[in-house]
This record gives C-alpha cells, sequence and structure tokens, in this order.
C-alpha cells in the first residue's frame, strides 16, 4: 500500500533468518580483516650498512628496517648518488610478491642465490625492470598477473636459471 511501511513478520520475528543474517555479517567482517592482513607493503634498498654494505639479509640495508617477505613489493632504487650499493643474494630469499628495478639499479643474485617472485596474490608485473638484474644463481617468476617481466628499458643478464611459471605454461629462460 503507498505510503504504508509494510514488514513481513516472517523474516523480521524468524529467529533462524536472524541467525543467518548475524553469521553472514560476522563472515563479511571476517573476510574484509583477511584481507587488510593480507595486503602488500613495500619495501625499498637503501644499502650502505658498514661491513654488509649489498647483503640482502641485513635488515639495515632496507626501508623499513626488516628483511623482504612474502606479499612485499620490493624496490631497488638507483643508489649511485650515496655510496652505489646494490643488493647482491647470496642465498635463498624469501618469496616476494613484486620486486622493482629502477633506471640505473642493478641486482645480482650470486651462484647459490635464490629469489621467487610469487605474484598469486597479487595483480602486479612479476618484475617490473627498468636497470639490471645479473643472475648467476636461481630467480623464478611464479603467476605474474599482466607480464611475466616488464622491462621497458631493462635488461636481464642471466647466467644461471631463471624460470617463468605461468599458469598456462612453464619456460626456462635462455642463457646469455
Amino acid at each position: 500500500m503507498p505510503g504504508k511501511n509494510y514488514r513481513n513478520p516472517y523474516i523480521t520475528n524468524n529467529p533462524v533468518i536472524q541467525f543467518t543474517m548475524k553469521k553472514l555479517i560476522i563472515l563479511v567482517l571476517a573476510i574484509g580483516i583477511g584481507t587488510t592482513l593480507q595486503a602488500q607493503n613495500t619495501i625499498y634498498w637503501k644499502g650502505g650498512t658498514p661491513g654488509e654494505e649489498t647483503k640482502w639479509y641485513n635488515p639495515k640495508n632496507w626501508s623499513p628496517n626488516r628483511i623482504p617477505a612474502s606479499n612485499d613489493i620490493v624496490v631497488i632504487p638507483n643508489c649511485s648518488s650515496h655510496g652505489g650499493f646494490y643488493p647482491e643474494l647470496a642465498e635463498t630469499a624469501a618469496p616476494i610478491a613484486h620486486l622493482r628495478v629502477e633506471s640505473g639499479a642493478v641486482l645480482t643474485i650470486q651462484k647459490g642465490g635464490y629469489l621467487s617472485i610469487d605474484g598469486s596474490a597479487t595483480f602486479n608485473d612479476g618484475i617490473s625492470l627498468f636497470g639490471t638484474i645479473l643472475n648467476y644463481g636461481h630467480i623464478s617468476i611464479i603467476d605474474a598477473g599482466v607480464e611475466d617481466i616488464d622491462n621497458p628499458f631493462g635488461h636481464f643478464v642471466n647466467h644461471g636459471v631463471a624460470i617463468i611459471d605461468s599458469k598456462e605454461s612453464m619456460a626456462p629462460l635462455a642463457q646469455h
């Protein structure tokens, strides 16, 4: 009826429907909190810690002061104006979500080093490459969002093992 607010007593007074709605609200909140906990963080290389200027595993070489971890977007900037200390990875690193090597910057993966970029929880490219990656170890890109390696101006020099594992195929990069 026009002008009259009609409420269905079956819906508003039914304890089963009220209980189900409470569960639905709790579920929506839990999903929202879970998504927030999986948020990506950006971590920047700064390098130059005395005695360990190029060590990936020294938290003081990163901003904020911690080693990159899963879901992190890792940025290697051009450090030429403050020492020119670029990261060298000699061991297995925790998987990261995305790697950006900026123009003039260099990342070296040494023999015995292993870096995995796992984009399964992101929509990022695996690597945005504007600088240089020198790979003598092992690098893998898993489930990158758009492109495995987006390198409009970058250089990827591979003397090790490089694997791109897309959902459709798995293809090792040729050695140079």
